[in-house]
């Protein structure tokens, strides 16, 4: 099984991790998150990251998640990427969070097309009347 890391600015790789919980009812395994304060040095953020990797990759790979492209998570994140054993997406958005948590059985390539899949079609403009109307 794929092991997924959120890694975020603080308050939202927690955050996240809780959104993950509430809907699915429990905190899925080999599931870790990460919260980078703003004063973090990012060698020592590099060096956590990379024992939660150890820690929740059972052989299968990692899937890492981070918010913002080009902000200090998500920089840290690439220094952790590794060809076919962790793969870095951004633009964490909640679709792509549980997509890559409901196919994390497949291969790590896969899990990763998924959740990008995921955070692509879970993103649109909606209008009135679209959303499903009450009784």
């Amino acid at each position: 099984m794929i092991g997924i890391l959120i890694i975020a600015h603080e308050p939202v790789a927690s955050s996240f991790a809780k959104a993950v919980t509430h809907v699915l009812g429990q905190t899925p395994v080999q599931l870790d998150w990460l919260d980078v304060a703003n004063d973090a040095p990012p060698d020592e953020i590099v060096k956590t990251a990379q024992t939660r990797i150890d820690a929740i990759d059972s052989g299968d790979g990692v899937l890492v998640c981070t918010d913002v492209c080009g902000a200090t998570p998500c920089n840290i994140s690439t220094r952790l990427d590794r060809p076919g054993k962790v793969h870095v997406l951004t633009g964490l958005n909640l679709p792509m969070l549980l997509r890559a948590i409901n196919y994390r059985h497949a291969p790590l390539s896969e899990v990763t097309e998924k959740a990008l899949d995921g955070a692509k079609t879970g993103v649109m403009q909606m209008e009135r009347g679209d959303a499903a109307k009450e009784d």
